[in-house]
């Protein structure tokens, strides 16, 4: 028996958390004090939409690098991120660290924009600070029900599956790593 192994898949483990960790802080944090972006947290489209009209130059604007289309993505509100496409919102915007509104609809809670996000941006393989895929995104994430469904329209789409990461790692290996025994299942197969 190799004594090596436990210490590696501890020490990927312990990565992949901080990894976990730092995504959601970029993704979860408190919006910034713009009109915008409180309109789009707490899911009021009307509103986002009277602000847009007085102050179009917003549509982009940033809190931690991030868009109110990040957040719309992460909190999967379709009609709030259809609204802020068709405004001129920057699919391919990136947060601090690196994710754009895909990475944030693959890692959230539903489907609904990732598959908008899909159809409406421009690239379904952007790779993060860390060099995470969406694709990467979707395979970690267990907690979500969405999971499996975002991994297949990522796949569909033409995601690179053979994407490594910054730690070496492919969208199959995480979904290993993390147990999840649909995407594996799904990554598994050509």
């Amino acid at each position: 028996m190799n004594s090596k192994l436990p210490w590696a898949v501890l020490r990927s483990l312990a990565l992949g958390l901080v990894v976990a960790g730092l995504f959601a802080l970029c993704l979860y944090l408190q919006p910034a004090p713009n009109p915008l972006m409180g309109a789009v947290a707490s899911g009021d489209l009307e509103r986002a939409r009277s602000i847009l009209d007085k102050h179009p130059g917003l549509i982009n604007a940033r809190f931690m690098g991030r868009t109110a289309l990040h957040l719309a993505a992460a909190q999967n509100d379709l009609p709030m991120a259809k609204m802020l496409l068709d405004r001129g919102a920057d699919p391919l915007a990136r947060d601090a660290c690196g994710n754009t509104p895909l990475h944030a609809a693959a890692w959230g809670m539903g489907k609904q924009t990732l598959v908008l996000l899909l159809v409406r941006g421009r690239s379904h393989s952007p790779v993060n600070n860390w060099g995470d895929t969406p694709l990467h995104l979707a395979a970690y994430v267990t907690s979500s029900p969405y999971s499996l469904e975002n991994a297949r329209d990522l796949v569909q789409a033409g995601a690179d599956r053979q994407a490594v990461d910054q730690a070496g790692y492919t969208p199959l290996q995480l979904a290993h790593l993390m147990q999840n025994l649909p995407v594996i299942h799904l990554l598994g197969t050509p």
